[in-house]
């Protein structure tokens, strides 16, 4: 039974299995799914064997699958209110197949103060995350879009915090971006909005329309950070910088 996420009144999202979002639903911020597109340039990696374990910070942060529909938007997961950043875990079922559903969180160096920061949700037999046809409510307006959000919004307000995902003392957010795969390959990237991200924590909501039926199996929200080191570590840096300076004026 799929769990409705109702668009009526704007209420304080308290955690509970039935959240209203109200006015803060992106029904008008639904990007088109069309395969290939974002992929020039782009080198997306599937996290669905990347293994239990990845350099876990210990952080939490909240995650949740939605689709939607022209009015409402509908649970299509189980997954447990907080994940620990870096460890991949059990995210329940699929509400929609029955397909057991998983969590992956990684953060990769991309050279000098520059990372990405990427959290996946996909289904563990491959199946899709949101089939076509379906009509949740019987209303005949079939869900198309699915949705993935991550420490906000319908997810909880649960973001992933800077220090405890090993980013230091802050970082200075690039870009934010969704990601769609089939198969464990890469098929769909778009951009999400500015509003999409914070300042303080990572926390973000895509959705892409056109995506029921269309096999897609995994869905990332993908950052790209510049860290701002600790104060210990930038002074560091600056007597290296300088012990280098007297070496070279040696």
């Amino acid at each position: 039974m799929l769990k409705l996420v109702t668009a009526s009144a704007v209420v304080a999202l308290a955690g509970t299995a039935m959240a209203d979002l109200g006015s803060t639903l992106p029904m008008d911020g639904v990007i088109d799914f069309q395969m290939g597109q974002g992929v020039a340039g782009k080198n997306y990696t599937s996290l669905r064997n990347a293994g239990s374990e990845r350099d876990a910070s210990g952080d939490t942060f909240n995650a949740a699958m939605l689709a939607q529909n022209s009015a409402s938007a509908f649970f299509i997961d189980d997954f447990p209110d907080d994940f620990v950043f870096g460890i991949t875990s059990d995210g329940g079922m699929n509400f929609i197949t029955g397909a057991p559903t998983s969590v992956a969180s990684v953060e990769t160096p991309l050279g000098g103060i520059t990372k990405q920061i990427t959290v996946a949700a996909f289904t563990d037999d491959s199946s899709d995350w949101l089939p076509a046809g379906v009509d949740p409510d019987g209303s005949g307006d079939l869900l198309t879009a699915i949705r993935f959000d991550v420490g906000g919004f319908a997810a909880g307000s649960d973001p992933i915090e800077w220090a405890g995902a090993s980013i230091g003392a802050g970082a200075t957010v690039i870009s934010a971006e969704i990601a769609l795969f089939i198969d464990g390959a890469f098929v769909f990237s778009a951009p999400l909005a500015g509003e999409d991200y914070s300042s303080g924590g990572l926390a973000g909501v895509g959705v892409v329309g056109a995506a029921a039926g269309a096999g897609v199996d995994e869905v990332q929200i993908v950052w790209v950070i510049d860290e701002i080191p600790a104060p210990g570590s930038a002074a560091l840096l600056g007597l290296a910088g300088f012990a280098a300076a007297r070496r070279r004026r040696g």
